[in-house]
C-alpha cells in the first residue's frame, strides 16, 4: 500500500529540515587561501545597508539621481542642484565611487556657474550644459546600484 501524498510531502519536509538542521550545526568553514582576505559578505551587506540607510534618512529615492534640468530658471535650478549635492555628500560604496565623484563634481562646476547668473537667467553655458550627456553613463550606474542594492 502506498502512502497518501500529502504524508510523503511531509515526510519529505521533516527529511529537509533535519538535514538543514544538521548542516547549520556543523562547525563554520574557513575560507580558503584565496579568500583569506575578502570581507565576509555580511560585512558588505553591512555597507550597502549603512549607504542605503543615510540616502533614506535624506529622503534620496532612486530618482534622486536623474539629470538635472537645465533649462531651470536659476533660483529653481540652484534649489535643485543644493538637494543633489545634499544626496552626493552621502559616502557611496567602492562600486560606484568614481561615478559618483564625478557626478558630484559635475553638480559642484554647475552650480558654481549658476550662482554667477543674474536672477531668473538660465543656464546657457555650453561648457556645462554640453557636458550633461557626458555623465549619463554615471546617472545610469548610480541608479542601477540603488535599485539593485537599497
Amino acid at each position: 500500500m502506498t502512502p497518501p501524498p500529502h504524508l510523503l510531502v511531509l515526510a519529505l519536509g521533516v527529511v529537509a529540515a533535519l538535514a538543514l538542521s544538521g548542516c547549520s550545526a556543523a562547525a563554520p568553514e574557513t575560507p580558503s587561501a584565496g579568500e583569506a582576505g575578502a570581507p565576509p559578505a555580511h560585512a558588505e551587506q553591512s555597507a550597502d545597508d549603512d549607504f542605503c540607510g543615510e540616502l533614506d534618512a535624506i529622503g534620496a529615492t532612486g530618482a534622486s539621481f536623474g539629470t538635472v534640468p537645465l533649462y531651470l530658471e536659476k533660483e529653481s535650478l540652484a534649489t535643485t542642484l543644493n538637494d543633489e549635492l545634499e544626496v552626493l555628500a552621502v559616502t557611496p560604496p567602492d562600486e560606484i565611487a568614481e561615478a559618483w565623484a564625478s557626478k558630484k563634481d559635475y553638480y559642484e562646476r554647475m552650480l558654481t556657474a549658476v550662482e554667477a547668473l543674474p536672477s531668473g537667467g538660465t543656464l546657457s553655458d555650453p561648457a556645462i550644459s554640453g557636458e550633461s550627456a557626458a555623465h549619463d553613463g554615471e546617472t545610469k550606474q548610480i541608479t542601477d546600484y540603488y535599485f539593485d542594492n537599497c
